[in-house]
């Protein structure tokens, strides 16, 4: 009987410590974040260090657009990429809110989404209005100068933690001192073995 209560509470407690994913983002830094938690208790960890123009996710399929492709991936299905011209892309929906094309703006050009594959491009006229920024199939960003910032219908917008990539110095030692080392260091030369 013991067992069983004990294996019921680590249960618990191994399930209250998962965070559920509120959403993906690019953060304007070039980085592509993950909303994780609950509101009033997000984190926003990076997924993708470096390198992304824009991104979104509607609740199924995740994607990003870095400077040379555009990267898909529905549900746990593969990542699909496509090659795409410079600049940001921004995702198109249908009337059920799901992702039915991406366009590049600046190049105007358009790529069908047809949940399992990526169209090829096509001349895009341009004339549709922006799109929202998505988090997820309920949430929304906001950009605003004062920060990023998740909202969804009927409640106020809600400050996005951006928790800083973590940072660390290297250091050289030699005997007793340390000295650290700068943008770059030559290795000496050493033994073999």
């Amino acid at each position: 009987m013991r067992a069983a209560v004990w294996m019921a509470l680590l249960a618990g407690v191994c399930a209250a410590q998962e965070r559920p994913v509120a959403g993906y983002f690019c953060d304007g830094a070039g980085a592509l974040r993950v909303l994780e938690g609950v509101e009033g208790a997000w984190v926003a960890r990076i997924a993708v260090a470096e390198g992304v123009l824009s991104a979104g996710y509607d609740g199924r399929a995740l994607w990003y657009k870095t400077e040379r492709a555009l990267h898909v991936r529905n549900g746990d299905g593969p990542w699909l990429s496509l090659e795409a011209p410079g600049g940001k892309a921004e995702a198109r929906r249908s009337r059920d809110g799901q992702i039915e094309r991406f366009v590049f703006p600046e190049a105007k050009l358009a790529a069908g989404w047809h949940g399992e594959k990526l169209g090829d491009l096509v001349e895009w006229d341009g004339d549709e209005e922006a799109a929202e920024e998505w988090l997820d199939a309920e949430w929304r960003l906001a950009r605003k100068e004062s920060g990023l910032y998740a909202w969804r219908a009927g409640l106020e917008p809600v400050l996005v933690p951006m928790a800083e990539a973590v940072t660390f110095q290297l250091f050289v030692r030699n005997g007793t001192q340390e000295t650290a080392v700068g943008s770059s260091f030559v290795m000496p030369p050493a033994a073999p073995g």
